[in-house]
């Protein structure tokens, strides 16, 4: 059965995303972003009652953090490298534990179709730290337009605002054209990313379907109640 409460995490994710979008070039918008951040990741592992995967969800996103704003300080690429590795791997543990949730045996409720909406948005958001990894190891990936002037810094949040766009863009196979990949592996990845968003909802959809049948298949019925003893008598 789904075991926690998803809006808070899909209301967490909407905000992210009005954050990045209004705030893209805001210079206090590094600051707003890591809020978000670790409200949404954290969202997704305190939907857990375990309080040894809580606490370790809790380390990864603060040595996340951490690590990070070490980078910010010393002005250091390889430390928003590391920093978004560990953010991968932190969406990734999400994206298995809310999916394992939303596909086991039970009703089908409105929180489980958010979980499963949840699933969806995690999904994006890995694969543009994915594509960001890679353009920030080594640059060039994918035809992005050129970075405002500053630090390391202001680098990596106008690539992430960027891929975050190209990443859900990948993902809901609109393909404008703006943004195009130059050189492999890429566009093996972005086509990785699309064939995987439709085996998603292909084993999604008859999963939930199968679950609403076999549910309202074997509901239990309450059982008739006792005769009185007038009704015994007669």
């Amino acid at each position: 059965m789904v075991s926690g409460n998803y809006t808070i995490l899909l209301v967490a994710s909407v905000l992210f995303f009005l954050v990045t979008s209004v705030m893209a070039e805001h210079p206090g918008r590094a600051v707003l972003e890591v809020v978000m951040i670790i409200l949404f990741v954290s969202a997704v592992f305190t939907l857990s009652k375990r309080k040894r995967t809580s606490w370790i969800a809790l380390a990864f996103i603060v040595a996340a953090m951490a690590t990070r704003q070490a980078g910010r300080l010393t002005d250091t690429l390889a430390l928003f490298v590391i920093g978004r590795v560990v953010l991968l791997l932190i969406l990734c543990a999400g994206v298995l534990w809310i999916l394992r949730d939303v596909l086991s045996s039970g009703a089908v409720t409105a929180n489980r179709i958010i979980g499963a909406v949840c699933v969806y948005i995690l999904f994006g958001l890995a694969w543009a730290n994915l594509y960001l990894i890679m353009e920030l190891l080594s640059p060039g990936w994918f035809s992005l337009p050129e970075p405002p002037a500053g630090d390391n810094a202001a680098l990596e949040q106008s690539r992430f605002y960027h891929l975050l766009y190209y990443s859900f863009i990948t993902l809901t196979t609109l393909g404008y054209g703006d943004i195009v990949r130059k050189r492999p592996p890429a566009p093996i990845l972005a086509w990785l990313e699309a064939v995987a968003e439709q085996l998603y909802l292909t084993v999604l959809v008859p999963r939930l379907v199968a679950l609403q049948i076999v549910g309202g298949r074997y509901e239990v019925q309450p059982k008739p109640s006792e005769p009185t003893a007038n009704e015994k008598k007669t």
